[in-house]
């Protein structure tokens, strides 16, 4: 259980910074080639990212029978 709290909060210090340098390079004028394929990384890390952390609930709430059936 406490492996899933570490990875949670893990994940959301990692999808913060990721959302941060998202909306950093939002405002700023891209003109380099590298800067848009670190742009779209960003987009696809955070993605990846909340979509581990989804199924990571997911996997808590199963193993815990949080929802009862």
């Amino acid at each position: 259980m406490i492996f899933y709290i570490l990875l949670f909060i893990a994940i959301l210090i990692y999808l913060f910074f990721t959302l941060n340098t998202i909306i950093w390079l939002k405002d700023k004028k891209i003109t380099n080639v590298n800067d848009k394929i670190i742009k779209y990384m960003n987009y696809f890390n955070f993605i990846l990212f909340s979509l581990l952390l989804v199924f990571l609930l997911y996997i808590y709430i199963v193993n815990k029978n949080i929802i009862i059936k």
